[in-house]
């Protein structure tokens, strides 16, 4: 009787929970998000809006990254698989440190991302959970970044993009071609 109760206490494995998927396009929630500023280390190049895009097929994760700023158009994209091993992701940057290795499993329904980077010739390590709403609709990453310099946590928040097609609009507000 001890034994299963003990067992019923224990979280599900992922193959017994049904997670939401990871597809999708996210829109950074500034407002919700706790230390942005920290994703820019100087401040003519601030990091004011962010983008994602997540898919994953064949067991490989694929991230596309875009970050704007007044001064700043940066785009990053990289894939790996969440099976533990570290892959490289051949991403480079000007401005920022990007991740060169990434290593990832999921726990759960929760992505795990141990990130590995330079910044000035310093080694950067960032942990970064990726937690979806059960909704679907809102994903979390925290992270926590180390290197010989400074620690820094973060919380970025995301709300999923509305699917299907959408009509550029005009600085009013308008549809573009709409009469």
């Amino acid at each position: 009787m001890l034994v299963s109760l003990l067992l019923a206490a224990l979280p599900a494995t992922a193959s017994a929970q049904s997670c939401r998927p990871l597809e999708g396009s996210w829109k950074l929630t500034a407002r919700a998000s706790f230390n942005i500023r920290s994703l820019g280390f100087n401040p003519y190049y601030e990091v004011r809006a962010v983008d994602l895009r997540l898919h994953s097929t064949d067991g490989r994760v694929y991230q596309y990254w875009a970050f704007r700023g007044a001064h700043l158009n940066e785009r990053w994209a990289y894939s790996f698989k969440a099976d533990g091993v570290r892959y490289p992701t051949h991403t480079r940057s000007k401005l920022y440190s990007v991740p060169t290795s990434v290593a990832a499993t999921w726990q759960n329904c929760t992505l795990i991302v141990d990130g590995q980077s330079r910044l000035f010739g310093k080694k950067i390590t960032t942990m970064s959970t990726y937690v979806f709403s059960h909704d679907g609709t809102t994903l979390t990453i925290l992270q926590s970044s180390d290197s010989p310099i400074m620690h820094i946590e973060r919380r970025l928040v995301f709300h999923r993009k509305p699917h299907g097609p959408h009509r550029a609009k005009n600085r009013s507000g308008v549809e573009r071609g709409a009469r």
